[in-house]
């Protein structure tokens, strides 16, 4: 016993009617509903079979588009992120090169007074 289903009662799709894309698919070949429905139940599954091909190739290229979109989105936020990294390992590198260590800090504060009392002495060997 063959499916007896027409057209207007066709589930519809998740991209849209498959009614519609059946419509599409049966004018493109020429023939109306009516020539549909005279069709065997074997020629109406390769029909139907023709648009499900179809809407999944729609649905994947939009799928396809949407991934490639959210692809651009995190390069451009990766670009970014790789520059920030690369000023805060800038950053990193001045703190330690100036001391960012307690040590660090306590050689640095040193060589601080030292060179204001190098200062210091030199300006009184300059009045002298």
């Amino acid at each position: 016993m063959g499916s007896t289903r027409k057209v207007d009662e066709l589930p519809k799709g998740r991209s849209g009617s498959n009614r519609a894309h059946l419509l599409e698919v049966l004018e493109e070949m020429g023939l109306t509903r009516k020539d549909y429905d005279g069709y065997s139940s074997s020629k109406k599954r390769q029909i139907r079979n023709k648009v499900s091909a179809r809407t999944f190739r729609a649905r994947r290229k939009e799928h396809i588009e949407e991934l490639e979109d959210q692809l651009a989105d995190r390069d451009v936020l990766s670009k970014g992120l790789d520059g920030e990294i690369g000023k805060l390992k800038a950053e990193n590198e001045i703190v330690r090169f100036f001391g960012g260590r307690e040590e660090g800090r306590r050689r640095g504060e040193r060589g601080e007074r030292e060179m204001e009392e190098e200062e210091l002495t030199g300006l009184w060997i300059g009045f002298g």
